[in-house]
């Protein structure tokens, strides 16, 4: 089974559009995590702090940066 990221496009016209896969929705505790060869989203860690995400934050379909992760996105 292929993974969602590497089948959704980047975005209609990137890179002033692109598509974000959100892995940890704006005030959320918990952050997740893709498993980038499953293609699956897991829980990674629980933040045992007063911290909340304040934006949706997840990855760009079709990237990779040095890090050997899709790009980063905040929304």
């Amino acid at each position: 089974m292929e993974a969602l990221w590497r089948k959704l496009p980047a975005g209609p016209n990137p890179p002033r559009e692109v598509y974000v896969i959100v892995e940890v929705p704006r005030g959320c505790r918990n952050k997740y995590e893709m498993d980038h060869e499953v293609g699956a989203i897991f829980l990674d860690r629980v933040l045992h702090t007063a911290f909340e995400f304040p934006f949706d934050y997840g990855i760009i379909p079709r990237t990779w940066y040095y890090d050997d992760d899709p790009l980063d996105a905040m929304v």
